[in-house]
């Protein structure tokens, strides 16, 4: 099941081939992203070569920060294309007043492996084979010069060690025995609800100050981790939807509140994505569930809405007999001549508003 997320990726030797115009300001033939990340990710070429213009005239900052600064600002990419092998080079243009001018013009002459270039960008993401794969870069939002790069060896995706996966319950047991007086509610439901998932990237609570941040990464990975077993077929959408609304309550009662708050809590970012991916999975359950019921019946479209509007099971299929039996000539079978009388009501459909989303999952 597929994700959106913002994800940092680096080209490790970005200066490899590169050409130094220090007058003008710029080294041409950069290297953007490779294909590998040594952070565990994937970047098939065809979709760099697809998606490679999303990153002309992206902004390049000195190091990564939480928000960008006029200190940071280094620069910007321009003239950016594919090259042969699909991966991204560009114009690196460079504020030639900036104090890391001359440093970043000497290390693409002199070793251009001393530095990397790291893309943040949001992408959407599928777990393959255990790794985690680009499927799209949707938005690019910077990429910064590093000390430490991660894919291309040199100027590009800074590597930051991975933790090994973690099964949910092995880290609520760790998270409780840390903080055994917050989030009660999400450790009971990781505990009994997520059996012996995997967390594929648990967070090191060594490190963390506080609850905060484990948490947010706890409900995040839960989230997607449901998705991804009704994509491997050993959840249904009911179940799922099931689950989800728990999830959605243990998160109203974080540190310990008994009762959620009058006024709901932001809805996280990777609402939207789980929203839409819900969104397509019960349309598909509907879809699927309406062809089994319909069979080989030949239905014009209007008949079909007609079914598919129809909230009661009986009442779907002593719909589908009548107008089985009307195509025929033949009556419908025993029990089932009557159109239906009980109330329809419209198939599921879920909210695009995010607020609303997470009040329908509740």
């Amino acid at each position: 099941m597929s994700s959106t997320r913002t994800i940092t990726a680096v080209e490790a030797a970005p200066f490899a081939s590169s050409q130094v115009n220090r007058e003008a300001g710029y080294i041409d033939g950069v290297l953007i992203c490779g294909v590998t990340s040594r952070n565990g990710r994937d970047y098939p070429p065809h979709v760099l070569a697809r998606d490679y213009a999303k990153y002309e005239s992206a902004p390049v900052n000195a190091d990564h920060g939480d928000e960008s600064t006029v200190g940071r600002r280094l620069g910007w990419f321009s003239d950016v294309k594919p090259g042969a092998d699909g991966r991204p080079r560009g114009r690196l243009n460079v504020l030639k007043s900036h104090p890391l001018a001359e440093s970043v013009f000497e290390a693409a002459e002199r070793n251009p492996a001393l530095f990397g270039m790291s893309h943040v960008a949001v992408c959407g993401t599928k777990r393959v084979n255990g790794r985690e794969t680009v499927e799209s870069i949707n938005k690019v939002l910077s990429i910064d010069l590093v000390a430490d790069p991660a894919t291309t060896k040199s100027l590009y995706e800074s590597y930051q060690p991975q933790r090994p996966p973690m099964r949910f319950t092995a880290f609520a047991e760790s998270f409780a025995a840390k903080w055994p007086a917050s989030s009660p509610a999400l450790v009971k439901f990781l505990r009994e609800e997520m059996g012996e998932m995997e967390m594929p990237e648990p967070p090191d609570m060594t490190a963390a100050p506080s609850p905060d941040d484990p948490v947010k990464a706890a409900f995040s990975q839960a989230m997607h981790a449901l998705v991804d077993q009704l994509d491997a077929g050993t959840i249904d959408g009911p179940g799922l939807l099931a689950k989800l609304k728990m999830l959605m309550k243990a998160a109203e009662k974080m540190d310990g509140k008994s009762e959620p708050s009058e006024t709901p809590a932001e809805p996280p970012a990777e609402m939207e994505s789980l929203r839409k991916q819900l969104a397509d999975v019960l349309k598909e359950n509907a879809d699927l569930k309406l062809n089994t019921l319909i069979g080989d019946t030949k239905l014009t479209d209007v008949q079909r809405k007609a079914v598919g509007l129809l909230s009661d099971e009986a009442d779907r299929k002593a719909l589908v007999e009548s107008f089985r039996a009307k195509a025929t000539g033949q009556p419908p079978k025993s029990g089932e001549q009557n159109a239906p009388t009980r109330e329809s009501g419209k198939a599921t459909a879920v909210p695009t508003d995010g607020a609303k989303f997470a009040e329908f999952i509740r």
